[in-house]
């Protein structure tokens, strides 16, 4: 009945996957990490504390009692995952000085 009552509906079912997991923006490995990037960036940085993404980081946070941050440097429009996926040469060269700026941090 409620098949043929409605012409969009979906099933979902669920399963088991690993948990979800989150970093405080307030600590302070975080603020350095923030600040590292402030140096090579002439931007401010866009801080996101919930990210979408199907990384097993839970090892780290949950089970290592480990802070992980996720540093994105692609392009926006990189298709990721996609057969035309792309890294802008100007990306690459922000993430190296970027890189250089977080393994140089105090």
């Amino acid at each position: 009945a409620i098949r043929l009552k409605y012409s969009k509906i979906i099933k979902v079912n669920r399963r088991e996957g690993y948990p979800a997991s989150r970093t405080s923006m307030d600590i302070p490995i975080t603020q350095n990490i923030v600040a590292a990037i402030s140096k090579v960036s002439d931007d401010e940085p866009l801080l996101i504390p919930t990210y979408g993404a199907s990384l097993p980081v839970f090892h780290f946070t949950e089970r290592n009692k480990q802070p992980l941050l996720i540093i994105p440097v692609a392009n926006y429009d990189d298709n990721q995952h996609a057969p035309d996926e792309n890294l802008r040469v100007g990306n690459l060269w922000f993430a190296i000085d970027l890189y250089a700026s977080l393994f140089t941090m105090n």
